[in-house]
């Protein structure tokens, strides 16, 4: 009987830490930091126009993960100019990085108003690039959509070098 008891704790406590160590690496895939690492103006049409967006993903989990999803809207100075969306699998190192780069189509009117707003005032006038969306990440079975929210700030004279 007390063996029998043993052998119940003992998958009882194994039960117990693998559910704590899933639960920390789940919780560790929420907290993946994610930053514009580069931005060029690729083309500019007269309907659309691309940019070209590089993203650093870091992954603060001690297990590789898959980034299987990303969507969001980019804002310029504070005006949409269009969405993003790309799926696909990329793998990021457990504690490590990788980079996302993706095309981003953008509307020329939008592009071309801020574009004036902007031009007027020179090649050292800020440019405020914002994305915000969502990135679905995976890792194992675990998985998680993480929100997305950031800012970066450039000049007109870096975009175009």
């Amino acid at each position: 009987m007390l063996k029998k008891v043993l052998i119940g704790l003992g998958i009882a406590s194994l039960a117990g830490a693998l559910s704590y160590y899933f639960y920390k690496e789940y919780q560790l895939v929420k907290q993946w930091d994610f930053s514009i690492n580069s931005v060029s103006l690729e083309n500019i049409g007269t309907t659309t126009s691309t940019f070209l967006v590089t993203f650093k993903i870091i992954n603060k989990s001690s297990v590789e993960a898959t980034i299987s999803e990303l969507n969001g809207s980019v804002y310029i100075n504070g005006t949409y100019m269009g969405t993003v969306y790309q799926s696909g699998q990329m793998a990021i190192p457990s504690q490590g990085y990788n980079l996302l780069t993706l095309n981003v189509q953008l509307d020329t009117s939008n592009v071309l108003n801020t574009a004036v707003d902007v031009g007027a005032q020179g090649v050292d006038a800020p440019i405020a690039i914002h994305i915000v969306g969502t990135l679905r990440i995976a890792s194992g079975f675990l998985w998680a959509t993480v929100p997305i929210d950031d800012t970066e700030n450039y000049t007109v004279g870096s975009l175009f070098q």
